[in-house]
C-alpha cells in the first residue's frame, strides 16, 4: 500500500501535470503583449500590457475597443471559463488520493485558500470576497456582483447576467449583463472595485443619411464634472483620480473622453485611466491601465528617508541634451533635445538609478500592467472600348518600365545584397506613387537554408528547427525604382533566431563595407550624411548616416543599412530624405548651460511611485502567482523622487533659449488675437475651442476664404485635426472624398463665393441629394431672385436649419472667413 508520501508525489505530478496543459493553453491563446517602456504624463516609467496593441479604454470608428474586439473578449471569458472547468476537474479528477490526504490538507488550510478546486497561497488570494472554500463560490460571485452594481447603479433591467472568475498573476471577475437595449461588461478584482466597464447600446433604428453631420460639444464643463463624479466612485482605497487631457467628439454622438492617472496616497503612480461620457453624462466606458495584470505588493507609505534637496541635486546631474535639428515638417531648427536616461531617486536609499538600466538587466518573461503571372488579352481593344484622358494619364507612368528579368539582373548585380544563384525570384509587384508618378518594383526572393551555410546562427537552432518541420527559407525583399533601378530599400527574414556570437567578419570590416554600400548605392545623399553618433544611434544592429546641416545632425532624414555579421551581405536597407527642408542657421545659439537651465527650471522635483521591477522569489508565496504563469520577474510600487513634466517638454529652441512643449492628448483649441471687433467673435472661438480652426494667432476674418481654408475647416469638423498640416494634393484628395468638393474642381487657392461654401457643406450632408432636387424649393431671402435655379434647395436648406439666418443671401459675393465660420458654427450647433 502506497505511503501517505508516495501518494502527496502522486497528487503534486496529477496537478503539475493538469496544470502544464492549463498553462499550455492560456500561454497559446492569451498572447499578452509587452510594450516598450513609456511614459504617462507624469514622468513615470510604465509599462502596458493589453490584448493586442491599443490603449485601453479607446474605441474605433465602430464601436469597437481597440485591440479588443468585443468578440474578442468574449471568446477570453470563454476560455477563462474553460479554464476554471479544468481546474474544477483537477480537485475531481483524483478523488481518492484527496480523500486518503484531508487530514494533511486541512492541516494546510490556514496557509491556502482554494479557489475552484485548486489551492492557492493565502498572501496571493484576494482578502475578501476571493471564492473561497468557506462561502464558495456563489457567495463571492454575490459580493462582487452587488459591489459593482452599488457603484456604478446598474439597472435591474437586464435580463441576463453571467460572472466569472480570472485567475491569473491578478485575479479577477468578468461580469457581463445584456438586455433588450443593450449590455454591460465589467472587470472587478477581488474586492470588487471596478477596473473596466464598456456598456454597448443597440440602435433602435438605422441611420438612413449619413454624410457630414458633426455637432459641436455643448456641455463641456458639465462632462468633465459627471467624469469626475464618476471616478469617485471608480477609485479604490487610498485612491484619488486626476484628469490630464480632454477629447471631445464632433461626430454627433456628444461622448467626452478623459484621462488622466491615480494618485495613490495622494501621489502620482504609473496607473493612468481612460474614461468616457456621454451626451447625457452617463458612463459609457471606463478602465485602468491595471486591469489586466496589477502590481505585486501593497502601496508603499508616504514617508521618504531621502530629502528632495539631495534627490534634486541627482537628477539636475543626470540631465543629458544634445544639440541637433529638429523640423515642424517644413523646417528644421536647431533644438536641444534631452536625451539622458530615464532617471529616479529611490525615496527610502536616496540612490539615483537608471530605469533605463534597471529594466534591460532583466531577461526572460516579466508582467506589469499592460505565384504565376497574370494574363492579359493582346486584343483586349476589339470590345470597342476606349481610354479615358485619366486613365491614359495614368497608364503613361508605366511607359519605359524595366521587365522583371531585366530587375532581377539589376539586383544580383549587386553583390553586397547576397542575391546568388540559391535564391529564387518569387514575384515581383509594380506600385504606382500617385502622388509623384514613380513606378517602385518590389521584388521577392527566397532561398532555403542549409546546415552549411547557417548565415551565423547556430547549428542547434537549425537542427531544433529542421527537426519541428519549419520552412527554413530565407527571404529578400528588395524594391527598385522599375525604370532607373536604383535601390530603394532591402529587408531580409531568416527561419532561426538563436546567432552565434563568433560568427562575425569583425566589427572594423562590417562598418567598411557599411560605408562603402551607401557610398555607392546611396550616392545622391551620401554625400551630405555622416555616421550618426547621437544617442541612441550605434552600431549594434546597424549603422544610421543621419543627414547633417551646418555641422548638426538632423536623425529625421537618414541612410541605414544592416549587414549580417557573418556573411557581410546587406541585410536591410533604407533612407528617409526631404529634399525641400530648410534649415535655421547656427550663427547665434544659445550653450549648453543655458539651454540645461531652462529645460530643469520647467520641471519640479516631486515625491510619487513609480513601477520597480524584481526578479521572482521561487520561495516567496507572494510570487506563486507569477511564477505559475512563467514569469521571471515582476513589478511593484516604490516610492521616488523624479522629474514631473518631462512628457510636457521636448526640447529647448537653440536659437532663443525658450522651452518647448509638447501636446498632453487634449483636444487641439486655437485662439486668435485678431477677431475682437468681429460680429462672428462668437463663432470663431466656439470652433477653436472645439478643433475647428486655423494655425497662428490671426484668423484674419474679413480675408477671403481659399478652397483650402474651407478644407481645413470641414476636414477638422470630421475629426481630422492634422487636416492643416496635409499637403495640397492630400487635402483636395480627401476633400473630394468627403463630397466636400469634386476632384475636377480643385483649386486650393482659388476663392469661393458663399454659395460655394454652403453648397460643399451642405453638399457633403444628410441634406445633399434633397438639396440639389430641382422645381421644388423656395425662400424667403430678400434676394431669392439672385438664388440660381440650381442652388435653390441648398440656400432652401440653409434657411430651414437656420444656418443662414441673414435677411438676405448674397450668393455670389465672396465668402470670407468669418461667413463660413458663421454657417459651420450654425450648422454644427442646429437643434
Amino acid at each position: 500500500m502506497p505511503s501517505s508520501k508516495d501518494k502527496d508525489t502522486q497528487i503534486e505530478a496529477y496537478c503539475v501535470h493538469v496544470l502544464g496543459r492549463i498553462c499550455s493553453l492560456a500561454g497559446n491563446l492569451l498572447s499578452l503583449e509587452r510594450k516598450n517602456i513609456v511614459t504617462n504624463g507624469t514622468g513615470f516609467v510604465k509599462r502596458e500590457f493589453s490584448y493586442g496593441a491599443a490603449a485601453p479604454g479607446t474605441f474605433d470608428s465602430g464601436g469597437r475597443q481597440n485591440g479588443i474586439t468585443r468578440k474578442g473578449r468574449t471568446t477570453m471569458k470563454r476560455f477563462l471559463s474553460i479554464l476554471t472547468a479544468l481546474m474544477l476537474t483537477l480537485s475531481l479528477g483524483a478523488p481518492a488520493l484527496a480523500e486518503e490526504n484531508a487530514s494533511s490538507a486541512a492541516t494546510a488550510e490556514s496557509e491556502t485558500e482554494t479557489v475552484a478546486g485548486v489551492m492557492i497561497p493565502a498572501s496571493t488570494a484576494e482578502p475578501s470576497a476571493s471564492p473561497t472554500g468557506d462561502g464558495g463560490m456563489d457567495d463571492a460571485l454575490t459580493a462582487i456582483t452587488l459591489a459593482v452594481k452599488n457603484t456604478l447603479g446598474v439597472s435591474d433591467n437586464y435580463t441576463s447576467f453571467t460572472g466569472n472568475y480570472n485567475e491569473y498573476v491578478q485575479n479577477t471577475w468578468s461580469l457581463d449583463w445584456s438586455g433588450t437595449n443593450g449590455s454591460l461588461d465589467v472587470t472587478a478584482d477581488g474586492q470588487g472595485k471596478v477596473l473596466s466597464a464598456y456598456y454597448y447600446l443597440n440602435s433602435t433604428s438605422a441611420n438612413t443619411f449619413g454624410g457630414f453631420d458633426p455637432r459641436l460639444p455643448t456641455q463641456t464643463d458639465e462632462a468633465e464634472k459627471a467624469a469626475s463624479d464618476w471616478l469617485s466612485k471608480l477609485m479604490g482605497e487610498g485612491e484619488t483620480a486626476r484628469i490630464t487631457a480632454t477629447n471631445y467628439s464632433l461626430n454627433g454622438s456628444g461622448s467626452y473622453d478623459f484621462s488622466g492617472t491615480v494618485l495613490l496616497n495622494g501621489l502620482d503612480s504609473p496607473v493612468t485611466f481612460s474614461i468616457c461620457v456621454g451626451a447625457d453624462l452617463s458612463l459609457q466606458s471606463y478602465s485602468r491601465s491595471d486591469a489586466n495584470v496589477g502590481y505585486l505588493g501593497d502601496v508603499p507609505g508616504t514617508d521618504a528617508a531621502a530629502s528632495q534637496n539631495d534627490a534634486s541635486d541627482l537628477l539636475k546631474a543626470a540631465v543629458k541634451l544634445e544639440l541637433y535639428y529638429v523640423s515642424d515638417g517644413e523646417n528644421a531648427a536647431l533644438t536641444y533635445v534631452p536625451c539622458g536616461p530615464t532617471t529616479i531617486v529611490d525615496a527610502a536609499t536616496g540612490q539615483s538609478v537608471d530605469m533605463d538600466a534597471l529594466y534591460a538587466s532583466f531577461t526572460g518573461s516579466g508582467y506589469a500592467p499592460e505565384n504565376g503571372a497574370t494574363a492579359y488579352a493582346e486584343d483586349s481593344a476589339s470590345g470597342g472600348a476606349t481610354l479615358t484622358p485619366v486613365e491614359e494619364s495614368s497608364i503613361s507612368n508605366y511607359d519605359g518600365v524595366m521587365d522583371k528579368s531585366a530587375l532581377d539582373e539589376m539586383v544580383r548585380s549587386i553583390s553586397s545584397l547576397g542575391v546568388d544563384d540559391g535564391f529564387t525570384l518569387r514575384d515581383c509587384t509594380y506600385s504606382l506613387d500617385n502622388e509623384t508618378g514613380n513606378i517602385s518594383a518590389a521584388l521577392r526572393y527566397a532561398k532555403a537554408m542549409t546546415g552549411d551555410d547557417l548565415y551565423g546562427y547556430t547549428q542547434a537552432d537549425y537542427d531544433n528547427s529542421v527537426s519541428s518541420g519549419c520552412t527554413m527559407d530565407i527571404t529578400k525583399y528588395i524594391t527598385l525604382d522599375a525604370k532607373t533601378g536604383a535601390l530603394i530599400g532591402v529587408s531580409t527574414d531568416y527561419p532561426l533566431t538563436d546567432k552565434d556570437a563568433g560568427a562575425s567578419l569583425g566589427a572594423d570590416v562590417l562598418a567598411a563595407d557599411a560605408d562603402a554600400f551607401l557610398k555607392t548605392n546611396a550616392s545622391d545623399h551620401y554625400a551630405d550624411t555622416a555616421l550618426c553618433t547621437l544617442s541612441g544611434y550605434d552600431t549594434t544592429d546597424g549603422y544610421t548616416y543621419a543627414r547633417e546641416a551646418n555641422g548638426y545632425f538632423f536623425p529625421e532624414n537618414y541612410l541605414y543599412v544592416s549587414l549580417n555579421a557573418a556573411a557581410g551581405t546587406v541585410d536591410s536597407f533604407s533612407s528617409v530624405w526631404d529634399d525641400d527642408m530648410q534649415f535655421a542657421t547656427a550663427d547665434q545659439i544659445v550653450d549648453e548651460a543655458a539651454a540645461e537651465d531652462a529645460y530643469i527650471g520647467a520641471l519640479t522635483v516631486t515625491l510619487g511611485y513609480t513601477a520597480w521591477p524584481e526578479s521572482v522569489d521561487y520561495t516567496n508565496p507572494l510570487f506563486d502567482a507569477a511564477a505559475n504563469w512563467g514569469y521571471t520577474w515582476v513589478e511593484s510600487l516604490k516610492l521616488v523622487y523624479y522629474y514631473a513634466g518631462t512628457d510636457a517638454v521636448s526640447g529647448v529652441d537653440a536659437a532663443t533659449g525658450k522651452v518647448q512643449t509638447a501636446t498632453d492628448g487634449s483636444t487641439v483649441t486655437y485662439t486668435y488675437d485678431d477677431i475682437d471687433s468681429s460680429p462672428r467673435k462668437s463663432a470663431i472661438e466656439a470652433l477653436g475651442a472645439a478643433g475647428v480652426g486655423l494655425s497662428g494667432e490671426k484668423f484674419q476674418p474679413r480675408a477671403a476664404i481659399t478652397q483650402r481654408v474651407a478644407a481645413e475647416l470641414l476636414l477638422q469638423a470630421c475629426g481630422y485635426s492634422d487636416a492643416a498640416d496635409w499637403d495640397d494634393d492630400t487635402l483636395g484628395r480627401e476633400a473630394a472624398y468627403m463630397g466636400f468638393i469634386s476632384a475636377s474642381d480643385w483649386n486650393p487657392d482659388s476663392w469661393m463665393t458663399r454659395m460655394d461654401f454652403l453648397r460643399a457643406m451642405i453638399g457633403a450632408s444628410p441634406y445633399g441629394k434633397a438639396a440639389a432636387l430641382t422645381g421644388v424649393w423656395s425662400v424667403s431671402y430678400s434676394d431669392a431672385g439672385s438664388v440660381d435655379a440650381g442652388d435653390l434647395g441648398f440656400a432652401a436648406v440653409a434657411q430651414a436649419l437656420g444656418v443662414v439666418t441673414d435677411g438676405n443671401l448674397s450668393p455670389a459675393i465672396t465668402c470670407t472667413r468669418a461667413f463660413a465660420a458663421q454657417v459651420l458654427y450654425n450648422y454644427m450647433t442646429r437643434v
